[in-house]
């Protein structure tokens, strides 16, 4: 058991490398600018002040979220968006599969 835990440890140790990055892509309003890196620091405070992006929030998901501001606005913040969506996006949307045809005759 304490095998299969060192291997888990080691295996996920990239997610907690990236920790911030995913916090940051996740809830923006909940990040201290401070912390963040610099590129984003003033887009940031930005974002967390305005009114209409924070009632904006919980009603769409994180895509939608992102892509409701004017790439203009918040440039910084969009691009980590896209690529913490380009690193989870495969495990989040799924296209459904085709039904497979019958073999056997109605």
């Amino acid at each position: 058991m304490e095998k299969l835990q060192e291997e888990f440890h080691h295996r996920f140790s990239d997610f907690r490398d990236h920790e911030k990055s995913v916090n940051l892509f996740q809830n923006p309003f909940t990040c201290a600018p401070e912390e963040e890196p610099a590129e984003v620091q003033f887009e940031l405070l930005d974002l967390q002040e305005s009114s209409e992006a924070r009632a904006a929030y919980p009603d769409k998901n994180l895509i939608k979220f992102y892509k409701g501001h004017s790439p203009a606005t918040y440039p910084a913040l969009r691009q980590h968006a896209i690529r913490m969506a380009s690193l989870f996006g495969s495990t989040c949307v799924r296209k459904p599969s085709p039904p497979w045809p019958s073999t056997h005759p109605s």
